[in-house]
């Protein structure tokens, strides 16, 4: 499914998507949710957008923390820098959602549009 680009003006259809699903698409950015809402809201393109990108993120923190766990004392440090980016992600994500925005994770939030389910 597509979705308009953040910085095209949003039409009055998915202004109306926005207006209804604001809620839904901010609890996808909450780990696993984001992909229980992948697979249930498909007919919202607003909410896809912010499910997407909140399944990546839970993917990315869930790779780094197993490659960190193996890195020892080092790994601790990075594990606790990780989830520190990865919650204010999350938290910026959320209110974001929250506020009507299709705001994009800078420099990974790209790689969002190519996750099929």
């Amino acid at each position: 499914m597509e979705w308009s680009s953040p910085q095209q003006p949003p039409s009055t259809l998915a202004s109306a998507d926005v207006e209804q699903n604001r809620f839904v698409a901010a609890l996808s950015w909450l780990w696993v949710l984001s992909i229980v809402i992948l697979l249930i809201k498909k007919d919202s393109p607003y909410v896809q957008f912010h499910a997407r990108q909140g399944f990546l993120v839970f993917l990315i923190g869930m790779i780094l923390w197993v490659v960190f766990a193996f890195l020892g004392p080092f790994g601790w440090f990075f594990q606790w820098v990780l989830q520190t980016v990865l919650f204010v992600v999350i938290v910026v994500g959320f209110v974001q959602a929250l506020r009507g925005k299709w705001w994009t994770i800078p420099v990974i939030g790209s790689l969002a549009p190519k996750i099929k389910l």
